[in-house]
């Protein structure tokens, strides 16, 4: 699936894995990382289980935050975390 393209025009694919990074961040807070991952999780949904496990596994959260992530995604009808 194309999601879109890069700065020098290329075909975007597999977003997550250029996403994967920027969530490895120490400069990142734990919020931003929320928002970055609620955002795409909502958006993206041919995401697989263990793409999913990879992503969030790299982000860093605490287990509240991922009990936090969870309930929003349950909020807006998308029951992708387990």
């Amino acid at each position: 699936m194309v999601m879109g393209v890069d700065p020098e025009g290329k075909a975007v694919k597999d977003m997550w894995k250029q996403l994967t990074p920027l969530l490895s961040r120490d400069n990142l807070s734990s919020e931003d990382r929320l928002r970055l991952i609620l955002i795409f999780l909502l958006t993206q949904s041919s995401l697989s289980e263990s793409d999913r496990k990879s992503m969030l596994e790299h982000s860093k959260l605490s287990s509240s935050d991922l009990e936090s992530l969870r309930r929003l995604m349950l909020l807006c009808g998308v029951s992708m975390l387990k």
